[in-house]
């Protein structure tokens, strides 16, 4: 989840979202179908975060900027939504919401962002029942 400060040449958030996704892990916004806003969030540092969800029509490449980013994780979805489990019905301070990764925890923000982009996921099946 690559992100960054709004910059002048931006003209709205998801611009500045493409822009340092580009930047950062380099997948080209050409190549990005937006699909939605997953929210706002505030870090513990009151930043706000306008988090997006999109789609790549190309693979990752092994590029990242790694003077913005320690490490990239890939991780399958379905491992997602079921560490997800022990949080449904819940809303989990942010000390108790933590997904472990691949010997990492996904924490902060980041956690919180993907909580509710797991949520929405769950809802969406729950309808189509």
């Amino acid at each position: 989840m690559p992100g960054g400060r709004r910059e002048p040449i931006d003209a709205s958030n998801v611009e500045t979202a493409l822009r340092e996704m580009d930047e950062e892990v380099g997948l080209v916004a050409e190549n990005i179908e937006v699909i939605g806003k997953i929210g706002a969030f505030r870090t513990l540092g009151n930043v706000l975060i306008h988090s997006f969800l999109g789609v790549s029509s190309t693979e990752p490449t092994d590029f990242f900027l790694k003077s913005e980013i320690s490490r990239v994780l890939e991780v399958p979805l379905s491992i997602l939504l079921e560490q997800h489990q022990e949080y449904l019905g819940k809303v989990p301070s942010i000390e108790e919401l933590i997904y472990p990764v691949e010997g990492n925890k996904i924490w902060g923000a980041t956690a919180r962002i993907m909580y509710t982009f797991l949520e929405a996921v769950f809802q969406c099946f729950q309808t189509d029942s």
